[in-house]
């Protein structure tokens, strides 16, 4: 149940919020491109019910030295609902992230929370070799892992040659050269060995950094 100022409309009568959401972002020049749709909302009394109990979009106005505490409170609000594990998304604009989500993830670990994350970089900005990496970890075959790292070992000249040779379906790695293959996995099982605590060979650890 919605009743910020951005939802003029509430689940009450059938008509969901969201729909003003998308709205009101179309008219701040957000969402270029978005196919129209609506979102409709079908009465279920049991799901209903379910949402009610479960409230899952917070929405308010605080002074920044009270949101901590009033993550905190309703944090613990879900926890007397939820029965296992849970997570929750806090989302402040851009460009207050960098200074705020450092200062709040502190605040709130000095309250006994501990598995407090926050991206360390922008929206936005270049991803990273690391980051390229670990996608790899988790998928030796994603082809947005490989491009990631394709841009940080190439040059820009083969990077881009590389890019116009994968335009559609194309498999990346299949176009990188054999020496380049070679690297990434070598890369990726010194990666591996670290993140599993054990023994990397000084040169492959160096090549890494």
């Amino acid at each position: 149940r919605d009743r910020s100022p951005y939802a003029s409309e509430t689940w009450d009568n059938g008509i969901s919020p969201v729909n003003n959401v998308v709205d009101n972002a179309k008219q701040h020049g957000l969402l270029k491109g978005r196919v129209p749709k609506p979102y409709r909302y079908f009465r279920c009394p049991k799901k209903d019910a379910e949402s009610a109990a479960h409230p899952k979009i917070v929405y308010t106005q605080q002074y920044e030295g009270e949101m901590p505490f009033f993550f905190q409170n309703e944090i613990a609000k879900l926890a007397k609902h939820e029965r296992g594990k849970f997570s929750v998304l806090v989302i402040v604009p851009p460009q207050m992230g960098k200074r705020l989500l450092p200062k709040f993830a502190k605040e709130l670990k000095k309250k006994g929370f501990r598995n407090v994350t926050f991206p360390t970089r922008s929206v936005g900005g270049e991803p990273t070799l690391m980051e390229g990496l670990r996608i790899l970890l988790d998928n030796k075959d994603d082809n947005l892992g490989y491009r990631i790292v394709a841009k940080h070992i190439l040059d820009v000249a083969n990077f881009e040659k590389l890019l116009r040779k994968c335009a559609g379906e194309e498999k990346v790695s299949d176009h990188l050269s054999e020496d380049d293959q070679k690297k990434i996995k070598r890369l990726l099982r010194t990666l591996k060995k670290i993140r599993d605590d054990k023994d990397v060979d000084q040169a492959n650890f160096d090549e890494l950094l």
